[in-house]
């Protein structure tokens, strides 16, 4: 076929800029005060500011604005024009009425002129902040639009009120902002593949029933979970427990590590595992071992009929339990600006960080990594790791392997809290630990690893005393101490925000290692010793 060839136009030269205002233009004045004046939109474009803020109440200082992004474009704007014939009816009497378009089957004549180039849009993709209205008779309220409009007299003139008893309406002024998420999520809904709809009959003569119904459900059976109060036990895996969908392969390799050792942690288990049978430690660990609930052995799996509290050689299962291990994480700056370059988008080369958080390892030892090799379980005093949770013999520290195979700091009978070893024994093998981890952390720690097997008996002729002045009670925290501790975190940590949402509204980038630092100082001051919530021991 034949096609006529469309029409040539040349194309001005004039460069435009363009606002996708979200609305219905009616008014371009009002329009035009709600983007904060043509001065505001001028500026947003010549400056490379990449920002144009949209405020549907203008006059209210506390409407939260809408954050327009300006991108470069290379778009053509293009000038539609329709004409339509248009006939004027006479009325009965003579007079024009208003003029009618002409309904007949003539096409309107269109016609297209372009006008120029778009080199920058702005566009509003963002979600609008919530709205917080205030009362327009409120002290504050007035203030803050005194202020907005350089009232010098109505700033004079304001008192600070306070209110008298409990009130169903506080006075609350709303904050910079009241969320920090500015793009839509996409959920991305998917019905599940293994539900299907089933008409289902009645015995009655009512019509079948729709019912949804899942073909692939497994039966699922969970752990059989043990403290040390319960008199049994468990000698196998519970009811309901199914290999149908685990490989042979898996099951004896299981089977071999629980032969080999019968005590595991979790982290242990998956470094010895190998990894095509990962998926299905879920069901392997039910079927060969129990957990326990608390006590030196929390979270640790232990073969079925093995029963630590009889047998001392348990204790190299017990764990070491140690707290804030990780580096602390700096406050996120509480952002509401499209555009605004990052921190570390700052620095050639580096690549920039997830929005919302910062990464724990950007304020550390660049040379510190963490392990994450299939020995992670293992504490050996110089390799960097982000677990707190050791199992005795998986430590090979000589410093603490020394007081983890002494026999003199022993107990005759198992302990809810401590296991086989005496109390503060116990808590001083925590306390190495904790420090040798600070220490390959690069923090400052005044500590002296040399121990000595005799130290803290008062007789070493005689076990028994040994045990007996190891088991005096730990002095505890000072009952002042704790909420003074707590109130200074709490107090750093809003100000910690409260600054992160100054900035935020601003647009500025503050630095906030202080914030970190003093986080961490304060973290650490925490007491270790009571780790399984238990109350003073009792003697043997």
């Amino acid at each position: 076929m034949d096609y006529e060839p469309a029409p040539s136009q040349v194309l001005p030269g004039w460069n435009f800029h363009v606002v996708e205002y979200p609305g219905y233009v009616k008014n371009p004045e009002k329009v035009l005060a709600t983007l904060g004046g043509a001065e505001a939109i001028e500026k947003a474009f010549a400056d490379d500011l990449n920002v144009l803020e949209l405020r549907y109440r203008p006059d209210d200082p506390f409407s939260h604005p809408i954050n327009g992004e300006i991108i470069h474009t290379a778009n053509i704007l293009l000038r539609v024009t329709t004409r339509r014939r248009r006939q004027k009816s006479m009325g009965p009497s003579g007079d024009k009425r208003q003029d009618t378009v002409r309904r007949d089957n003539q096409e309107p004549k269109v016609t297209t002129t372009f006008l120029g180039t778009v080199t920058k849009t702005c566009r509003f993709r963002a979600i609008a902040d919530y709205q917080w209205l205030i009362d327009p008779n409120d002290p504050m309220g007035q203030l803050r639009r005194s202020m907005h409009n350089f009232d010098a007299d109505g700033i004079e003139k304001f008192t600070l009120q306070l209110d008298k008893g409990p009130r169903k309406n506080l006075r609350n002024m709303p904050p910079p902002s009241f969320s920090r998420i500015e793009w839509p999520l996409d959920y991305g809904y998917r019905q599940n593949m293994a539900v299907v709809k089933v008409l289902i009959r009645r015995n009655d003569d009512a019509p079948p029933e729709m019912k949804l119904i899942n073909r692939y459900r497994r039966q699922k059976f969970s752990a059989i979970q043990f403290s040390h109060n319960d008199k049994v036990v468990p000698s196998g895996p519970p009811l309901g427990a199914s290999t149908a969908n685990v490989p042979p392969e898996a099951l004896t390799a299981m089977r071999q590590l629980f032969e080999k050792r019968s005590m595991w942690t979790r982290a242990a288990l998956l470094n010895s595992m190998p990894k095509a049978y990962h998926s299905f430690m879920k069901v392997l660990l039910p079927l060969h071992a129990y957990v326990v609930t608390s006590g030196p052995w929390r979270e640790c799996w232990i073969r079925y009929g093995y029963d630590f509290r009889v047998d001392p050689e348990a204790r190299f299962g017990q764990i070491i339990d140690v707290r804030f291990v990780r580096n602390p994480r700096s406050f996120a700056r509480a952002k509401r600006l499209i555009g605004v370059v990052e921190p570390t988008q700052l620095v050639s080369g580096r690549p920039s960080v997830t929005p919302g958080w910062t990464d724990r390892e950007s304020t550390a030892d660049p040379h510190m990594t963490p392990t994450t090799s299939n020995e992670s379980h293992i504490f050996d005093g110089v390799t960097p790791t982000d677990l707190g949770t050791f199992q005795m013999c998986d430590v090979t520290d000589p410093d603490v392997l020394k007081m983890i195979h002494t026999k003199r700091h022993l107990r005759h009978k198992c302990h809810e809290r401590d296991g086989w070893y005496a109390r503060r024994h116990y808590d001083l093998i925590r306390d190495v630990t904790k420090k040798k981890i600070q220490l390959i952390q690069g923090k400052d720690v005044n500590i002296n690893f040399h121990w000595d097997e005799d130290e803290g008996c008062s007789d070493h002729g005689s076990e028994e005393d040994a045990v007996g002045s190891a088991d005096e009670e730990v002095q505890p925290l000072p009952a002042s101490s704790l909420p003074v501790e707590i109130e200074a975190t709490v107090k750093s940590k809003v100000d910690a925000l409260m600054k992160s949402l100054q900035t935020a509204q601003k647009g500025a980038l503050d630095d906030e290692e202080d914030v970190v630092a003093r986080e961490g100082e304060e973290a650490g001051e925490f007491d270790y010793f009571d780790v399984f919530g238990d109350e003073d021991d009792e003697d043997d």
